[in-house]
C-alpha cells in the first residue's frame, strides 16, 4: 500500500468504528423509554418556561408601578420644593435674603439626602437663572 492509499484505508476504518459504536448504542436502547425521557424533558423545559413567562410579566408589572410611584413621588417634591420656596419668600425680606435663607434650606437637605429631587430641582432653577441672565 502506498501512504497515500494507507490514509484513505485509515478515514475508512476509523468512520467504520464510529458507526458500528452507534449501531451498538441504538441496539442497546430502548426507543420507547428513550421517548419517554425526551417527552419527560420536553415537558420540564415547557414548565420552566411558563413559569418564567410569568416572573416575567409580574416583573414588568411591579416595574411599571414602581415607575408611575417615582414619577408621583418627584412630583410631590417638586410641589414641596415650591411650597419651601413660598414659604422662605413669604417670611424673609429682599431677594438676596431669600436666595440665602432657601439655599441654606436646601444644603440642609443635602446634607441629610445627597443627589436628592429637592437638591436637583434646585440646580435646575440655578441654572435656568443663569441661562436668563445669559440671554440678557
Amino acid at each position: 500500500f502506498t501512504p497515500k492509499q494507507m490514509e484513505q484505508l485509515e478515514t475508512i476504518v476509523t468512520a467504520a468504528v464510529a458507526v458500528k459504536k452507534d449501531y451498538e448504542r441504538l441496539q442497546s436502547m430502548n426507543p420507547v423509554i428513550e421517548n419517554e425521557k425526551l417527552r419527560e424533558e420536553v415537558y420540564q423545559k415547557t414548565n420552566e418556561n411558563y413559569k418564567l413567562k410569568n416572573e416575567n410579566k409580574e416583573l414588568r408589572s411591579e416595574n411599571r408601578d414602581l415607575k408611575d410611584l417615582i414619577g408621583d413621588l418627584r412630583h410631590e417634591v417638586g410641589l414641596l420644593y415650591q411650597s419651601a420656596k413660598d414659604f422662605v419668600k413669604e417670611r424673609t425680606e429682599g431677594v438676596r435674603a431669600v436666595k440665602n435663607v432657601f439655599k441654606e434650606l436646601v444644603d440642609k437637605v443635602r446634607e441629610r439626602n445627597p443627589g436628592s429631587e429637592f437638591e436637583r430641582l434646585y440646580k435646575r432653577e440655578k441654572a435656568r437663572e443663569r441661562d436668563r441672565g445669559m440671554e440678557r
